[in-house]
């Protein structure tokens, strides 16, 4: 099968940070956005030696058109946007190389992928106290996700906390399959073990010698005999949801984790559409300051030339 040759892009332009760009896609795909990435390129003798690469996703991160990080999977990944970072080619990947460098502090790139590790869900910039989530790829999963949960206020709550309920989604597969699967290998084990012969091994006897330690005396302390009156507590029994709750805190604490994780995630896409309605506001502005401005120096312009013909004619 014809491997795709079109990697996703996805492409914020910061007023103040400058471009940050993200490329997901298969080597092919990534070489022709960057000849220098592994795999690609008359440096790297990947194909040589192995043959053709693995056509799994891979992501390609640019700041200002500078590669700061590649990575061979699409792993969830926080990318290090400090300026010494930036300014440090030390921290970038080299050619050929991958590599990225990891942050758990602002300013950083935060790199949101699917369960199943093959697409981008979302890519957010955390920085000076604001969230900024990019627009998705046109014809991209992640447009299609983006735009259900603009169309829809209960998709625009249900995709984030289902998607921090995956992240703890194997506790509810042990929840809801270990019985199952308790019912069905407890028989087949104990058929296997009537096919088993019994084994009685006699394991030799070692005399150990015996070691008399000497006694030591420790002074007696006369502590003060201090009564104190009993207290009679209430007789009074958990509820049962609560019992069964501290019964199974590893199955539910990672759920209710997951379900923080998608309340944030849903918190701060309202505040990435609050900040770039402000940019998109300032640039309105911005635009207006330059169209009368324009219109001034034209107007200065015209007034220029009417003074010269009037001064020519006079």
């Amino acid at each position: 099968m014809e491997q795709d040759t079109h990697a996703e892009h996805w492409i914020l332009r910061h007023p103040d940070l400058g471009v940050i760009e993200v490329f997901t896609g298969t080597v092919d795909a990534l070489g022709a956005v960057d000849p220098d990435f592994p795999g690609t390129g008359s440096r790297d003798t990947t194909r040589r030696r192995t043959g053709p690469l693995s056509s799994s996703p891979r992501l390609l991160i640019r700041f200002d058109g500078v590669v700061i990080a590649r990575c061979r999977s699409l792993d969830d990944v926080k990318i290090d946007l400090t300026p010494s970072g930036l300014a440090d080619p030390r921290q970038h990947p080299g050619p050929g190389q991958y590599g990225h460098s990891v942050t758990f502090a602002p300013p950083m790139l935060q790199i949101d992928s699917s369960l199943t590790r093959r697409w981008v869900t979302a890519v957010t910039l955390r920085s000076a106290g604001e969230v900024v989530e990019f627009d998705a790829p046109s014809g991209s999963r992640a447009e299609r996700r983006q735009q259900a949960m603009e169309r829809s206020a209960v998709k625009r709550w249900l995709y984030p906390v289902l998607g921090g309920i995956g992240k703890g989604g194997w506790a509810l597969a042990v929840l809801v399959l270990g019985p199952v699967l308790s019912r069905i290998l407890d028989p087949l084990w104990r058929w296997l073990a009537s096919l088993l012969p019994d084994w009685h091994i006699t394991w030799p006897s070692v005399p150990w010698p015996d070691i008399n330690l000497p006694e030591i005396s420790l002074p007696s302390v006369p502590w003060p005999d201090i009564d104190v009156p009993e207290i009679s507590l209430p007789d009074w029994h958990l509820p049962w949801i609560v019992d069964m709750a501290l019964d199974y805190t590893k199955v539910w604490v990672p759920v209710l984790i997951g379900i923080g994780f998608g309340v944030t995630a849903v918190r701060n896409g309202r505040k990435s559409r609050e900040k770039k309605e402000e940019w998109r506001r300032q640039e309105e502005q911005r635009s207006l300051q330059r169209l009368h401005e324009a219109r001034a120096d034209l107007a200065r312009a015209m007034r220029g030339v009417l003074q010269k013909e009037n001064r020519e004619k006079s």
